[in-house]
């Protein structure tokens, strides 16, 4: 079984509220993703207020291999592990909020609450050998061995990863 790369594309993104400095929203954001990027949008709150999106992308290996490194380096991996179940929907989509303020410290730390810097993105799984997206199920069994495999060094291009870009990880079939 190969869990090289469960996820192809990271989707990150934190709200700026009208009270905070966007600068520092802004070096959250970039130090969760590793990435300079970020795209902006604009909302309105509940009252009325205007609310900064941003949000930036990781889809290429070398950003996604970087990030699953920060979070092994942070020993974050068994936090992610323990309550996989509830950070995977139905889409089989995987959900991890990152604590904004501690982020904006320059450390990494996981939060239940929504003053966050939010990663979402789809697990995938091969059946059969095709690549499927996954469902809570399978997304939950792939993320574990992956989460696993990362916190050895075996993960994210670590000790024991081929260069075979096509590897998939591997769900059973339903």
């Amino acid at each position: 079984m190969s869990i090289a790369r469960p996820i192809r594309r990271l989707d990150l993104r934190v709200f700026q509220h009208a009270t905070e400095d966007r600068e520092k929203v802004v070096s959250a954001l970039r130090f969760v993703s590793g990435t300079n990027e970020a795209r902006e949008s604009r909302a309105e709150g509940y009252h009325g207020n205007t609310i900064v999106i941003l949000e930036a992308p990781l889809t290429g290996r070398a950003e996604l291999e970087d990030f699953w490194r920060r979070v092994r380096d942070f020993g974050l991996c068994s936090g992610i592990g323990e309550n996989l179940e509830e950070r995977i929907n139905d889409d089989g989509e995987l959900f991890i909020r990152f604590d904004k303020q501690q982020a904006i410290l320059g450390k990494l730390a996981l939060s239940p609450g929504d003053d966050v810097v939010l990663a979402r993105g789809r697990v995938l799984a091969t059946v059969k050998g095709q690549e499927v997206r996954a469902d809570r199920a399978g997304a939950a069994e792939v993320m574990r061995a992956f989460l696993t495999d990362l916190a050895k060094g075996q993960g994210a291009r670590g000790k024991g990863q081929g260069d075979d870009d096509d590897a998939r990880p591997v769900a059973p079939a339903p």
